[in-house]
């Protein structure tokens, strides 16, 4: 994606912040970029799981999974 987080934030910015993809698509969802809840330092409510039922995912991907929910776990995020 990039090499950087900053350059993905600065990426979703402008591209959230053109209505003329939503415009021009009436399949794609209004995204708006919210600098209020980019900026946000409250607690986050995160669902994710590890399989659908329907096709099981590698095992190195359900363990990516894993360490990322105990990663915002640890940061007071309930998932």
């Amino acid at each position: 994606m990039a090499k950087s987080i900053n350059t993905c934030i600065e990426y979703l910015k402008m591209v959230w912040s053109d209505l003329y993809l939503y415009n021009m698509d009436p399949y794609v969802p209004p995204v708006v970029w919210q600098e209020n809840m980019f900026s946000s330092q409250k607690k986050l409510r995160i669902g994710f799981y590890t399989t659908d039922g329907f096709i099981t995912p590698t095992p190195a991907n359900q363990r990516a999974v894993l360490e990322a929910k105990k990663i915002l776990e640890d940061l007071g995020h309930t998932l």
